[in-house]
């Protein structure tokens, strides 16, 4: 059941960011960056990195296997974990929808990311209501 939880909220979420993509998107998309606020630098990536993924603005990010994510903007490496609100250290995939929304798919849940503040919707998708599909 977990892994249909997962590929609908896959599914949701990219239904939800290719919503009227075909509408002009505005000169400065690819310019946008979400200012982080929260997070610890670090000198160096932690082990244990299963998943890589460069967002929108160039960052990359690195999904590790118990401990958190890191994020390298070619400058400074910022190290993100379940004390900052992260729904998981173990985290599998990471996604940003067009507005710059970063999503974390984990052991224990799927959370998104604004810059300031983790939202945890683990609870939302567990008690959703679900049926068959005809």
């Amino acid at each position: 059941m977990t892994m249909n939880v997962f590929y609908l909220i896959f599914i949701l979420v990219t239904f939800i960011s290719c919503n009227d993509q075909s509408q002009k998107l505005p000169k400065n998309y690819l310019e946008k960056s979400i200012v982080i606020s929260v997070g610890d630098t670090v000198s160096n990536l932690g082990k244990n990195i299963d998943f890589i993924f460069q967002d929108q603005s160039k960052n990359y990010w690195f999904a590790t296997n118990g401990n958190g994510v890191y994020r390298n903007d070619g400058k400074t490496i910022l190290h993100l974990t379940d004390k900052q609100g992260l729904c998981s250290n173990f985290v599998w995939e990471i996604l940003e929808d067009i507005n710059g929304i970063l999503w974390f798919s984990t052991r224990d849940g799927i959370c998104n990311f604004n810059g300031k503040v983790f939202t945890n919707y683990t609870d939302s998708i567990k008690n959703a209501a679900y049926g068959t599909l005809n």
